[in-house]
């Protein structure tokens, strides 16, 4: 900017001062070491312009060209990272089926510190909006998370690689235990929950439901009172707590939430975690509930408390007042209320929902296993 302006204020000067030169007649005269010059005006006013603009274009280059210069760099890297990740997969791939490598790259794979910093580097000239376009969700991202983990040193809580620890899904519970240890032994739960809220819960949702009760209790008293009243999470650590036989330390969770209604996720959830040994008490509580509201999900949760009680008689007719609600929802909310129907003796609505969930699956682009054409118990 300041380069232009300067070789503006240059050209108005040489204006000024060819304006002051003695004219005739559309004539520029000019005296150079005793030699008169008479130039066309137009030509001596179309040498100038050109002059000028040359003179930008070259201002203009000098300040563009090591910006696209480095632009071409990264996305030579890009470019030769991405095809490393492909020849990556694919050696991983021919690996898990037996194979040998169908490339004589994979057999030099680069060492993993050197993709994190090739990773970091993409990050750092693209900018934190360019992640997934560097690393996208492959099992060489597992891999780096692996590496990222195992570093002698705490990584750092601004690195990229905390973002793609909370944006890839890991293959197995060890990992996800590995992970969350990690974490809280560094202290950056606080910190991802600040810098990146929205992949962080995410993570977490898929994520609480694989720890150990010791390390979810530990995790869930330092999480922020923020994340804890969110549904996804909540359902996802009340499913954690059901499966681990502690779900009555959500009891009171539970009944805040159907008293309130205001999460009605939560309230659909409810029906399948409530404790066994409170069954009776969550179907007072639900009908309550939904004789003041007409929410679908809390007649949801209250026709999965009948099917847990075996009432499959009155739990199908709940799923029958709301079959246009369930019409909207995926296809494991149609293979359950088939089920229902066939426990309670109604198999031609069970066989309908069922082939309703495997024209879901397929339209989806999953193929379900091939089914006999009736139910089997």
């Amino acid at each position: 900017m300041i380069a232009t302006r300067l070789l503006l204020l240059l050209g108005l000067a040489a204006l000024v001062y060819f304006g002051l030169q003695p004219t005739q007649w559309g004539y520029l005269i000019l005296h150079i070491q005793g030699h008169v010059l008479n130039i066309p005006l137009f030509v001596a006013i179309l040498a100038l312009l050109l002059c000028c603009l040359a003179s930008i274009c070259l201002s203009q280059l000098i300040a563009w060209a090591p910006k696209r210069l480095n632009e071409w760099k990264t996305q030579r890297t890009l470019n030769t990272l991405q095809a490393q990740i492909q020849d990556h997969d694919q050696a991983l791939k021919d690996a898990t089926q037996g194979k040998q490598p169908t490339t004589t790259k994979s057999e030099h794979n680069t060492p993993l510190s050197t993709w994190v910093q090739d990773y970091n580097h993409l990050i750092e000239c693209f900018g934190q909006t360019h992640p997934q376009a560097a690393l996208p969700q492959t099992p060489l991202a597992h891999a780096l998370v692996h590496h990222l983990l195992k570093q002698s040193t705490p990584p750092d809580p601004q690195t990229p690689l905390l973002h793609l620890l909370t944006t890839t899904t890991a293959t197995t519970a060890a990992d996800i235990e590995h992970a969350v240890h990690s974490l809280l032994e560094h202290k950056h739960i606080k910190t991802l929950c600040t810098q990146f809220p929205q992949p962080f819960q995410t993570w977490l949702a898929q994520s609480l439901s694989h720890l150990q009760t010791d390390t979810l209790q530990t995790l869930w008293h330092i999480l922020p009172k923020s994340f804890k009243q969110k549904p996804s999470l909540i359902i996802a650590w009340t499913q954690a707590l059901h499966q681990q036989g502690q779900i009555l330390q959500a009891l009171p969770l539970l009944k805040k939430a159907i008293k309130h209604t205001e999460h009605p996720e939560i309230i659909a959830h409810a029906g399948l975690v409530w404790p066994e040994t409170h069954l009776d008490d969550a179907v007072k509580r639900f009908e309550r509930a939904q004789k003041h509201s007409e929410c679908p999900e809390i007649t949801l949760g209250l026709a999965r408390l009948h099917q847990r009680q075996k009432h499959y008689s009155q739990a199908s007719a709940l799923y029958q007042d709301i079959e246009d609600f369930i019409k909207t929802q995926g296809p494991d909310l149609y293979l359950e209320i088939a089920l229902i129907y066939y426990n309670a003796g109604q198999v031609e609505q069970a066989n309908i929902w069922t082939d309703t969930a495997y024209q879901k699956l397929s339209s989806m682009g999953i193929c379900p296993m091939v089914r006999d054409t009736h139910i089997d118990t």
